[in-house]
């Protein structure tokens, strides 16, 4: 077992790898990118034709279809099956979210022509249909050491200039900050009704998606699909009984012995009872009274809100997802 793949069910985690492989195949066959065409020759009712390659990100496979009446170029935008396993709420979500950075920030995100949530009423599943950017390169080539194996995880180039390094940092700063302004009343996921926007769909984090991938969780351990939570201490409880799951429902790999058995459980109940008590709110803030680093560090930055004032979350956002362009400014930004 690879040490990437400790705590995890290496047979849960093979065997579904071995699914996204076929399905990794399955995607790049011309009879899929003829279905890709359907699709947007159906919404944008015109003839469609694609445009080589497919191209697959971390959870994402694109398509790039040309419409010929128009002369413009889309992108349709579908969750990998077999790797993302909520596609259906992921996509919803996704496209709510879209509409909404347009609606109350600056962040240039793409216009989101067309989405659908359902598997019943597309051939092709859930998916989105973008506009093509025309791009130089993502944030993270920019930053990126040259010359690296594509199969290995980029690092900063040593080489870079400081005021290349800032620049660049800078526009990731900002942009950052106009995430960090809309104030959302719960926590949850965004969805869109009649043009309004609610947090009506329970959070999509990134460890559910690995706890059903990776180690077999049943999703019955999960909230509900419209669960959402008005405080963040619901939140912070409801996060460590998923970590206490993982203990009672991983048949491999977890423990390796009983004492490191006692020591995970210890450890989980400790973190849940602190969740419960409320306390994991306050750690390491003005009001932490409890921990052990409050009794030697000077906090002074109060507790935000728990309740009311809650800012948006992607686990998945990095550079990579920012595109830019010749004059290395952000053209879109992704995810």
């Amino acid at each position: 077992m690879t040490k990437a793949r400790q705590n995890f069910d290496h047979l849960a985690w093979s065997l579904n790898e071995e699914a996204w492989k076929k399905s990794y195949k399955r995607l790049r066959l011309k009879s899929t990118c003829r279905q890709v065409e359907s699709f947007v020759q159906d919404v944008c009712d015109q003839h469609a034709s694609f445009v080589p390659p497919v191209t697959f990100g971390g959870y994402n496979v694109l398509y790039r279809v040309r419409c010929e009446g128009d002369g413009f170029d889309t992108i349709v935008r579908r969750p990998c099956p077999d790797l993302v396993q909520f596609p259906a709420e992921k996509t919803l979500y996704e496209a709510a979210t879209m509409s909404y950075l347009a609606k109350h920030t600056e962040i240039p995100v793409p216009m989101l022509f067309f989405y659908t949530s359902s598997s019943s009423s597309s051939e092709i599943g859930p998916a989105m249909i973008l506009p093509y950017i025309e791009s130089r390169r993502n944030m993270s080539d920019a930053l990126a050491k040259p010359d690296q194996d594509p199969e290995e995880t980029q690092v900063l180039d040593p080489g870079i200039h400081e005021e290349d390094l800032i620049r660049l940092y800078w526009k990731m700063c900002k942009l950052l900050i106009q995430l960090f302004k809309p104030s959302l009343d719960k926590i949850g996921s965004l969805v869109e009704r009649n043009e309004n926007h609610s947090v009506a769909g329970r959070p999509i984090t990134q460890n559910m998606d690995d706890m059903v991938y990776m180690a077999s969780i049943p999703r019955s351990v999960f909230p509900p699909s419209n669960q959402v939570y008005q405080r963040a201490d619901e939140w912070y409880t409801v996060s460590a009984s998923m970590h206490m799951a993982q203990l009672l429902f991983q048949h491999n790999d977890l423990v390796q012995s009983e004492d490191d058995c006692r020591n995970k459980y210890v450890a989980r109940y400790l973190f849940h009872s602190l969740a419960k008590k409320g306390q994991l709110s306050t750690f390491g803030f003005l009001e932490d009274n409890w921990s052990a680093q409050s009794k030697f560090l000077e906090l002074s930055c109060p507790m935000p809100n728990r309740t009311g004032s809650f800012r948006l979350w992607c686990d998945d956002l990095r550079p990579h997802n920012i595109l830019l362009n010749l004059s290395d400014n952000i053209e879109a930004a992704l995810d």
